[in-house]
């Protein structure tokens, strides 16, 4: 039985990606910028096996996804991860028949931590539909954000099974991913560590 585990808490900080524009005909264009990105070497067509693959848990009571920071009001546009939707495998078998795709919900850090009380919105992932593998699923939400500190947290939807999000993997090939901060809303406690984990966020600048 494959079992997924949440490390524990660690103070850091995340650094931001770089920031680049383009001019058109003397006119400057939005601002693109990678706000969280530990995916791969691979990038997101890569398929990991789910044996000898691990992680933090994510279910319906456990939401775990990264922390990222907005310095300008910002279009978010692709929210993903490598992410896998089947807590257990018996003796190679999975036990969890009819998997729904993920789930990604944005919230606002407050006290340093994902708000639990206030949902700012959810987007449904796309899904491999595949409880052996681990691969990238994203969403695309073009969700306007003002500056300031949140997560993108991983979950299911209603009363589906679990996963986890991946933090290593050992086939097709050896891989760590980086460490980020990550957010977690559990049974009874909200916080934040710094651990593996392949995720990736991009956005558009859209002003000042």
């Amino acid at each position: 039985m494959i079992k997924a585990h949440v490390v524990g808490l660690a103070a850091a900080s995340v650094t931001a990606g770089l920031f680049w524009s383009v001019s058109i005909a003397g006119a400057e264009q939005p601002s693109t910028v990678s706000l969280v990105d530990t995916v791969p070497s691979a990038g997101s067509v890569t398929a990991f096996s789910v044996f000898g693959a691990g992680g933090g848990l994510v279910d319906r009571s456990h939401f775990v996804g990264p922390r990222f920071v907005l310095s300008k009001r910002t279009t978010l546009t692709e929210i993903g991860g490598y992410l896998n939707n089947c807590v257990a495998i018996v003796s190679g078998t999975p036990q969890c028949p009819e998997t729904k795709p993920l789930v990604v919900q944005i919230r606002r850090a407050k006290n340093g931590v994902p708000n639990p009380q206030v949902l700012l919105a959810s987007f449904e992932l796309s899904h491999d539909n595949d409880p052996l593998t681990v691969s990238y699923e994203s969403a695309s939400p073009h969700l306007k954000l003002s500056p300031g500190t949140y997560f993108a947290l991983f979950g299911t939807q209603q009363d589906q099974d679990g996963g986890f999000l991946l933090g290593s993997a050992s086939t097709p090939f050896s891989f760590t991913a980086s460490t980020t901060i990550l957010g977690y809303i559990d049974p009874g406690r909200v916080f934040v560590g710094e651990v593996p984990a392949a995720v990736r966020i991009l956005g558009r600048i859209v002003g000042t």
